[in-house]
């Protein structure tokens, strides 16, 4: 799975005060050892298995007599988004065709937070590169937006980031959502996923009436310490990570007991273990150490729990710590292109 800068940022596309204000004041050669971190490319199996969940939507298109809709879910971090980037970037084109036209077989959709139909319309448009036909009333939108799926021949749209209609909207709007998508479905234009969190499939329970277009769903789960394999596998991609590592460890990051409390401080979430081991090595830098040592961690996961997270810290609080870090020093009054809720921000591939 590659790892890439954008992937520090929580789910609303901002990456969480303190990296960001690490990032902000790095000097190039912190920045360029931090931005090696978040370039990591780690083999995972749930990777794997998501992006052939993903291949087998996707080459239902056209084999049955009606299209499908299928969930793609799990807790915040496990990788979903990291997924359904890849495959679009790898299937979405745009291809030239030899009508002259452009297929796009893949479209990823990011669904806003306190959204509507027509703010859905709309990003659909955007991810279809169509934003000129972003005009009109809601109809004209639902008439440029399906023609647009034929014309350009979208196979399979991803809608991510979806648990916004369940979490955001009352349950009167998710059903008249879900009834615009099932009209996508019911036209057999194409294949559908609706990605988010574990709420997600509450949008069945709200509109029943799509559980029968469902193509089966998959579920991203944290690596578990206390199952074999997955505490094999964590070992391993700790191994990787370790060698690409521009800080090393003081302690080897897959030897057991130092692998388990990543797992603890992390929840066996890829996500979290990477923010950890982000600040760790900002930390480390700082204090001028060769190594990350414990307390880098320790002091890198008091960072990560801060506000109403009770975790116990795995690392031993260092000697002649009797309270947790300062984190920050004053932020500035002049806003942080890092904290920028604009599309341009989040679309950027540079930290």
């Amino acid at each position: 799975m590659t790892i890439d800068p954008k992937s520090l940022r929580n789910a609303d596309g901002l990456y969480p005060d303190d990296i960001a204000h690490i990032l902000e004041n790095a000097n190039p050669e912190k920045k360029k050892m931090l931005t090696t971190i978040g370039k990591l490319v780690v083999s995972n199996t749930r990777y794997d298995e998501g992006q052939k969940w993903l291949e087998d939507v996707f080459q239902e298109y056209g084999t049955r007599h009606e299209a499908t809709a299928g969930l793609f879910y799990g807790i915040s971090g496990v990788g979903k988004s990291t997924i359904l980037k890849r495959f679009a970037k790898k299937l979405g084109g745009p291809f030239p065709t030899v009508s002259g036209r452009i297929s796009r077989p893949v479209a990823r959709v990011v669904t806003p937070s306190n959204t509507d139909l027509g703010a859905i319309y709309d990003e659909i448009l955007i991810a279809l590169d169509a934003p000129d036909l972003i005009i009109g009333k809601l109809n004209d939108k639902k008439h440029a937006v399906m023609t647009q799926l034929c014309l350009q021949d979208v196979k399979l749209v991803l809608f991510d980031e979806f648990t916004h209609v369940v979490e955001d909207r009352s349950e009167k709007f998710t059903k008249k959502l879900m009834r615009a998508v099932k009209g996508i479905v019911s036209e057999n234009v194409c294949q559908v996923v609706l990605a988010g969190t574990e709420d997600l499939p509450a949008v069945h329970q709200q509109y029943s009436q799509m559980r029968r277009r469902s193509g089966g769903d998959l579920t991203l789960t944290p690596f578990d310490w206390e199952e074999d394999r997955d505490r094999k596998e964590w070992r391993e991609i700790l191994e990787q990570v370790e060698y690409a590592m521009p800080i090393k460890p003081a302690t080897s990051l897959p030897a057991k007991a130092t692998a388990e409390r990543l797992h603890k401080a992390s929840n066996g979430v890829l996500d979290h273990l990477m923010k950890l081991l982000f600040r760790a090595t900002a930390v480390a830098y700082d204090e001028g150490n060769s190594a990350i040592a414990g307390q880098d961690l320790w002091q890198a996961f008091e960072r990560m729990r801060r506000g109403k997270n009770k975790t116990p810290n795995p690392w031993p609080q260092p000697e002649g710590r009797t309270s947790k870090p300062r984190l920050l020093a004053p932020m500035d009054d002049e806003p942080s292109n890092l904290r920028s809720t604009g599309r341009n921000a989040r679309n950027e591939d540079d930290l």
